[in-house]
């Protein structure tokens, strides 16, 4: 391996290190979300902002190596930080999606229970219908 490639494949492992660093702390922070913090949203986007950074020099990297990127990809070392970073960000999309269910079921509870409650209140906007429960 010539200096060039070396010295590109130092940076490039570098950065692929820092992505993971990255994807760990992403991971971290969708775990830490709870339905009643209220900074969650800013702590995931500066995150995430950071690894489009890291993905980006990632990117410009591979566009220098040109035809030679294939080669450097299947360093062992390059190969196994990849595989890490991709199940980090797997159970991080998993996470998300887990969360987001748990808050539309809630969500969907709260708009059934107000509606409920508004029926039998008899409570409604203006021009809003409701009805009287004989059975009570």
């Amino acid at each position: 391996m010539d200096s060039f490639a070396f010295e590109v494949r130092e940076e490039l492992k570098a950065a692929f290190m820092y992505l993971m660093d990255v994807s760990c702390r992403q991971l971290m922070v969708i775990e830490s979300i709870s339905e009643d913090e209220e900074n969650w949203e800013d702590m995931l986007l500066e995150v995430l902002e950071e690894k489009d950074k890291a993905i980006s020099f990632i990117e410009e990297i591979f566009s220098r190596l040109g035809d030679a990127a294939f080669s450097i990809k299947q360093d062992p070392e390059i190969r196994e930080l990849m595989l890490f970073i991709k199940g980090q960000e797997e159970r991080s999309r998993q996470l998300l999606r887990e969360k987001a269910d748990r808050i539309g079921e809630k969500i969907k509870a709260l708009k059934q229970n107000e509606k409920a409650r508004r029926a039998y209140d008899g409570e409604g906007r203006e021009g809003e219908s409701w009805f009287f429960d004989r059975r009570r």
